[in-house]
């Protein structure tokens, strides 16, 4: 019973050293793997930068975009709305008016 045990213990031991083995290898790999990541994103941010210097000025002229397309569309609309209105006068059906309005203004 001793010598099993004993036999037990070894086995035990050596199971242990192949698992720390396997252990350093693969957090050596972790470390490679996460050294070639850093190196490749920092290669990225270097070859294309995060511009963090003025957001208020993005924000603006984002908002600026939007409310000079808004302005165009709302002007658009307005102009189809009088063609609408003109041929309509005209004496040209609804649904024909409509047509003629979109053809000659589209807002899209």
């Amino acid at each position: 019973m001793a010598s099993r045990l004993l036999s037990s213990k070894t086995n035990a031991a050596k199971v242990w050293v192949v698992y720390q083995k396997n252990m350093r290898k693969t957090i050596l790999l972790a470390g490679c793997a996460l050294l070639l990541g850093t190196t490749v994103m920092a290669g990225d941010f270097a070859a294309d930068p995060l511009d963090f210097r003025n957001p208020q000025q993005d924000l603006f002229d984002n908002l600026s975009e939007m409310l000079r397309v808004t302005k165009e569309l709302q002007s658009c609309e307005k102009q189809q709305e009088e063609a609408l209105q003109h041929f309509l006068k005209a004496g040209l059906s609804l649904n024909a008016a409509a047509l003629m309005a979109h053809n000659q203004y589209p807002c899209d």
